[in-house]
């Protein structure tokens, strides 16, 4: 009998894996020369706002059919979170330059998890 296996969704995985994720964007925006982020805040703060982004996201994926037209009403918490994050940032002294590189490197954080559990997608 041939054994079947489980496909996974992004949304999925990020709900499963979200603990595993969570630790590697964390540890890896501490750990980036190009940033200040304990300079700035606490690593307790840091994350918390983290571990919210992370689970809004995951959210906005799981309730959205397209996953590329943001402009879905699944993607409006993300989006205000995003607005949120950015104002908040900014008043604590980061620039936005460090703002859209600790946005963006969620995607380094999921990359490695996604080529191993979602071989069939190219762009996670």
């Amino acid at each position: 009998m041939a054994q079947k296996t489980k496909t996974l969704t992004v949304a999925q995985l990020l709900k499963e894996k979200q603990e595993e994720i969570l630790d590697t964007w964390v540890t890896k925006n501490i750990d980036r020369k190009e940033t200040r982020v304990l300079e700035l805040t606490t690593e307790k703060e840091f994350r918390k706002q983290t571990g919210e982004l992370l689970k809004t996201f995951k959210d906005a994926l799981t309730a959205a059919e397209n996953y590329e037209d943001i402009k879905q009403p699944e993607f409006s918490d993300l989006l205000k979170m995003l607005e949120q994050i950015s104002d908040s940032r900014e008043k604590q002294g980061f620039t936005s330059t460090e703002t859209a590189i600790y946005v963006l490197s969620l995607k380094d954080a999921c990359s490695s998890l996604c080529s191993r559990n979602l071989p069939a997608t190219r762009n996670c």
